[in-house]
């Protein structure tokens, strides 16, 4: 299998895609802010996940109808702007700018997904978007810059490529995502765009989108906030003529594929985030169910006192357990062992000698490990969190929402 972030291709690395980058002029500082992905060989089979928030972009909802019709050409993302929030007149404005693309482009608007990020409350420029769809460039080099469009406050563009070898053949997987605060499970300012050539049918295809996201992007928090836009769009070109599903001997290969480059995709939104110097990992092991691991693990990554002691490096562990123990999860205290990286600091629920000095410089990596094992059971889970740091909490007394 090979893999690729820096020199990757992103999602014009399958067969059947191409995508490109411009500026419109929606963001003050003049970077890009307009991305298109297309699909060349016809309508690629979609599946997607949206934010729960009840304030779902006009995007969101109008995405909706089109992922439930199983099929799209293209997906148009503006940065800058939510288009949240913005009532009739924003769900309008969704609809024109499918409408542009689709007439750009020649396809059916209906088969145009539409995502915005940005600013909360704010209408879309339609004049400017109006002017950069007819002017944006789109090829099959154009992944980077795609991925540079969607970004708001995000560090660098977040894209990335797996090849494997599958049926005699082989299949690719790209995707790039965006997102640096508000991220919270369930979804939170995050877009992520994944690509295939394999060719899979709509309701298996649905069916891995919503698996892999409880795995990978919800498993993800930075400030424990959801925001109003979040979505996860997977495309199936088929370009490579070979189907998968369930039951297909390579049909686990795909799948952990597919998992292990979402997951990647997931981490380095954290990574990348508002204010973020170290990441921590918490890896769940031995729990009486998935469900009990997952709420275990995404309880502590969103803890402020577990943030606050990442990020002064203090091998605190109580702040874990006082997490552990109110996630509402169920599991007996008096079998659990904890790790910080390789440092063992409890066994059997009581605490050990460690060296607390040992247990700091873990803490002070830049991507730490925090594991506990509940002997309970046999199911795992993880989830990342960041440290909490006066850069975020600078940077968002500044920027508006």
């Amino acid at each position: 299998m090979r893999k690729g972030i820096q020199m990757s291709k992103g999602v014009c690395a399958p067969l059947g895609f191409i995508a490109g980058g411009h500026t419109c002029g929606i963001k003050p500082s003049g970077e890009p802010d307009l991305a298109v992905l297309l699909a060349t060989e016809g309508p690629a089979t979609v599946a997607g996940v949206f934010t729960r928030n009840r304030f779902a972009a006009p995007s969101v909802r109008y995405n909706r109808a089109i992922v439930g019709r199983g099929q799209a050409r293209a997906i148009v993302t503006n940065s800058g702007i939510a288009n949240a929030a913005t009532g009739q007149p924003g769900f309008d404005n969704t609809m024109e700018l499918a409408r542009l693309t689709g007439e750009r482009f020649q396809i059916p608007p209906d088969q145009v997904l539409v995502c915005s990020t940005g600013i909360i409350g704010v209408q879309l420029p339609m004049e400017k978007l109006a002017t950069g769809v007819a002017a944006i460039s789109v090829g099959r080099e154009g992944g980077r810059a795609a991925a540079g469009a969607i970004m708001t406050t995000d560090a660098g563009p977040k894209l990335g490529q797996h090849t494997l070898a599958v049926g005699g053949g082989q299949v690719t997987i790209g995707a790039m995502c965006k997102g640096a605060g508000m991220i919270h499970p369930n979804m939170a300012t995050m877009l992520a765009y994944m690509t295939t050539d394999a060719a899979i049918g709509r309701d298996v295809l649905q069916q891995l989108t919503t698996e892999i996201a409880e795995e990978t992007f919800n498993a993800v928090s930075i400030d424990g906030d959801s925001s109003t836009n979040d979505s996860l769009l997977v495309l199936s070109s088929g370009a490579s003529g070979i189907e998968l599903a369930p039951g297909h001997p390579d049909w686990p290969k795909f799948r952990s594929a597919f998992r292990d480059l979402a997951w990647e995709m997931a981490e380095s939104i954290v990574a990348g985030g508002e204010g973020v110097n170290q990441v921590f990992v918490v890896q769940v092991n031995g729990a009486s169910s998935q469900e009990q691991a997952r709420l275990i693990a995404r309880t502590i990554t969103t803890s402020m006192l577990v943030k606050t002691a990442v990020r002064g490096a203090d091998p605190n562990f109580g702040r874990i357990l006082c997490a552990a123990g109110y996630s509402g999860a169920e599991f007996d205290p008096e079998r659990m062992d904890l790790h910080l990286g390789e440092v063992q600091t409890m066994r059997k629920g009581l605490p050990i000698d460690f060296d607390p000095e040992q247990a700091s410089a873990v803490l002070a990596r830049p991507r730490s490990t925090i594991t506990l094992d509940l002997h309970s059971g046999v199911f795992g889970a993880r989830a990342v969190g960041c440290d909490l740091s006066a850069e975020y909490v600078a940077f968002n007394s500044e920027y508006t929402t």
